[in-house]
């Protein structure tokens, strides 16, 4: 490709193959019909029938994505897609949603480390020693 604007083209249409969606598919389509005979390099086309068509896919999924699907036969009726709550709880509905804040006591330090924290080879040779006995 000599023409700067076509590798213009070239590179705009590979960066919308990747971030393009639905909305870019009415301008795609307008921009082929005005610029058929401009751009007659065939990098630039296939570029852009590989944008439309990456597009077009990703529209197509976007669009099953969003569609709600009923069952094929009515279970308990029409109108029993969302039940209300039969059973009352018991505890308080805030204290589900709060972490338990309240302190905990340290964990205790492995026999293998010393009163340090730092390893005790004495202690680690022997408990290696006990486990392959």
């Amino acid at each position: 490709m000599t023409n700067s604007n076509e590798e213009f083209m070239f590179t705009v249409f590979s960066a919308l193959e990747q971030i393009g969606d639905s909305s870019t598919i009415h301008a795609l389509k307008d921009w082929r019909a005005t610029n058929r005979r401009k751009y007659a390099k065939p990098e630039v086309k296939k570029a852009y029938t590989f944008c439309l068509a990456a597009i077009e896919a990703r529209a197509a999924l976007s669009r099953s994505d969003s569609q709600l699907l009923r069952p094929s036969s009515p279970t308990d009726g029409a109108d029993t897609y969302l039940r209300p709550v039969t059973q009352k709880i018991d505890e308080n509905a805030e204290t589900l949603l709060r972490a338990d804040l309240t302190p905990q006591p340290p964990l205790p330090i492995p026999s293998c480390l010393g009163e340090e924290g730092e390893p005790d080879e004495e202690t680690v040779g022997d408990d290696v020693a006990k486990g392959k006995s």
